[in-house]
């Protein structure tokens, strides 16, 4: 049915729907956003004149949801012509859309049409796809899967995206890490450590206004876990030999979250290094490694450390640390005789038990001791080296030597500061022994003879030197009691340093003896002990008799001169004494000591009123002396 515009030669209609009165509606309907929906509109020149600059389009502020399209509405229509343009409605929003259709010409007598153009646009949620169910193992990598997104309205850019766990232990929310802001996306997924079990993970995508939802599970096997034992540090270098050893060891057990039992060992690349070496758990999460190292090995080794759960896989866990075992340098103590002239090497040899891993450095030095540097020895210090793979250093000293005896003597030499080993000990002691013979002293026993006086009378000791020294020897005396008691028979030598001078041989020593003899007493005798200061030599003594007289007649003689005869014999001794009676006191007459000569002699009596004499003999006399006129 066509409509006709009174006055007006333009007919307005829809293909579908008939003519269409002006100011009209033309419902498009409800369509998705961005999907287009045409309508056929028709244009016909009712007139008999053209239409000239005839206008077909589209105003409003949705115009661009209307688009003209179909015939081209040419710009002027015959009479009787007619012409098929389209609009194509096309949301590009959600909500209703609403624009003027506007039909005009360029003719005075035509009036511009207008009609109502209006439609729905249908918001369409966006789609996710590219995610199914995953498996994976506690200890794999994590998860990183690829997923699409999209919107039939929305640019790709504009959609977001958001993603939530289940099971948060497996999974926490964290671990999940969303990724891209275009039409590919990714999910990185996280699951924790050490946990197994499922979880259904929900992806959403929103437009803002709708959005869509998918859900895939994730499956995480249980894998067992290797047991834990903290890293263990280098232990400091040790001696070979030293004592028991102890290391401590920390975050001892099974894998996390399991409880299995474990068992603990050690090992060594070098096991002849140690005497002992055990493993043992202690409580809670700690242990011991215990060793010793062998008193003869030394070097580098490794200990390693291994805890085991016993499972099928993943059952071990290692942990090794590195021990360095210093060698002890050992030294003996040296002797050496001095010689008699120059110098002469003495070899101190410091030795390891095996060869060194590096060199090994020693300094040392001389300390005197009883011998003097610079007379008995050369002082010297400096640094012994045994080499890396060798065993040994020498060290050599320079021993003086002279025709003196002397002695033994010793010095040092001090071990400090070694490199790379340790000391057995800090010092060797080095003897220097003499071989020149010693000096001797010879002293000579000696006789006194005692009589019943009140004098003293001196004891003369020899000590004579076997040879000329060329340098001072000295000597210390004393006196030593025998029978004859100290204080009553002589009278004591305190302990008195001698000196022989140098070239000097002989020296006398004079002790005193009291004249307290009684008749008839018997031979008494003390000694002179000489003792050497310089040498360590034995004690020479040398003794004293002491002859006691005896007497042997009395004569009742007047004034005059008298022959006395005498026994015979060499040596002996006879004291003649005078008195008035035989009480005493007693007077010396004469002394004699007869020799090789006549036993025949005269003394003279007189000059008093002495009518008595008496002969004392010493004990060993051979006889009786006689006498007369």
């Amino acid at each position: 049915m066509m409509v006709w515009v009174p006055a007006a030669e333009i007919e307005i209609g829809l293909a579908d729907a008939g003519a269409l009165d002006p100011g009209s509606s033309v419902d498009f309907g409800t369509r998705p956003i961005g999907d287009g929906h045409p309508r056929t509109f028709t244009l016909a020149s009712l007139g008999d004149q053209s239409l000239h600059s005839l206008a077909f389009r589209v105003e409003g502020p949705d115009a661009s949801a209307f688009v003209v399209g179909g015939a081209l509405v040419p710009s002027s229509l015959p009479p009787g012509a007619s012409v098929s343009p389209s609009i194509l409605f096309r949301p590009n929003r959600p909500g209703s859309h609403s624009a003027t259709l506007v039909v005009q010409s360029s003719d005075a007598d035509e009036s511009i049409l207008q009609f109502a153009l209006t439609g729905i646009g249908l918001n369409t949620p966006p789609f996710l796809h590219g995610l199914t169910d995953q498996a994976n193992s506690e200890d794999d990598p994590p998860l990183i899967l690829p997923f699409t997104v999209g919107d039939a309205e929305s640019p790709a850019a504009e959609l977001s995206v958001s993603v939530v766990t289940s099971n948060s232990l497996l999974i926490p929310l964290s671990s999940l890490w969303l990724e891209g802001s275009g039409a590919q996306r990714t999910l990185r997924l996280f699951p924790a450590t050490n946990r197994s079990g499922s979880s259904n993970i929900t992806l959403y995508v929103s437009d803002g206004t709708l959005s869509q939802s998918i859900i895939f599970t994730v499956f995480v096997d249980e894998v067992n876990d290797p047991p834990t034992l903290n890293p263990i540090p280098d232990w400091p270098p040790l001696n070979e030999g030293a004592g028991l050893q102890a290391v401590s060891l920390s975050g001892l057990g099974p894998g996390p979250m399991e409880n299995q039992p474990i068992s603990l060992s050690v090992t060594s690349n070098r096991p002849a290094f140690f005497s002992q070496l055990n493993a043992r758990r202690l409580s809670g999460s700690g242990g011991v490694v215990e060793f010793r190292p062998g008193s003869e090995a030394s070097g580098t080794a490794i200990l390693t450390v291994r805890v085991n759960d016993g499972a099928p896989i993943n059952a071990i866990r290692e942990q090794s640390f590195t021990v360095v075992i210093h060698p002890m340098v050992r030294s003996a103590a040296v002797s050496q005789a001095e010689g008699d002239a120059g110098t002469s090497a003495m070899r101190i040899d410091l030795t390891i038990a095996s060869p060194a891993e590096n060199d090994i450095q020693i300094a040392y030095a001389t300390q005197p001791g009883s011998a003097v540097p610079g007379n008995d020895f050369l002082a010297s210090s400096g640094t012994a080296v045994i080499p890396a793979g060798g065993t040994t250093a020498a060290i050599d000293i320079a021993v003086v030597g002279d025709s003196l005896y002397e002695a033994t003597e010793t010095f040092s030499i001090l071990l400090t500061k070694p490199s790379n080993a340790g000391l057995a000990a800090d010092g060797v002691l080095a003897t220097i022994t003499d071989n020149d013979p010693p000096p001797t002293l010879t002293l000579s026993d000696t006789i006194v003879t005692e009589s019943d006086g009140n004098a003293t009378f001196k004891a003369w000791f020899l000590l004579e030197l076997g040879s000329a020294l060329p340098i001072p020897s000295r000597w210390t005396v004393a006196t030593r009691s025998g029978t004859a008691e100290e204080g009553r028979d002589f009278t004591a030598l305190a302990p008195t340093l001698l000196t022989f001078a140098p070239g000097e041989t002989r020296h006398w020593v004079t002790v005193e003896v009291a004249a307290n003899g009684e008749s008839g007493e018997d031979n008494e005798e003390f000694y002179l002990d000489a003792t050497a200061g310089t040498w360590p030599l034995p004690t020479q003594s040398a003794k004293c008799l002491i002859q006691r007289l005896a007497v042997t007649q009395f004569f009742p003689l007047g004034d005059g001169v008298y022959v006395l005869r005498f026994p015979t014999g060499i040596g002996q001794r006879y004291i003649v004494q005078e008195a008035a009676s035989l009480a005493g006191p007693w007077i010396n007459n004469s002394s004699l000591l007869l020799g090789s000569g006549s036993p025949v002699t005269q003394i003279a009596f007189g000059g008093g009123p002495l009518g008595f004499f008496r002969i004392l003999a010493s004990p060993n006399a051979p006889g009786v002396p006689t006498i007369g006129p």
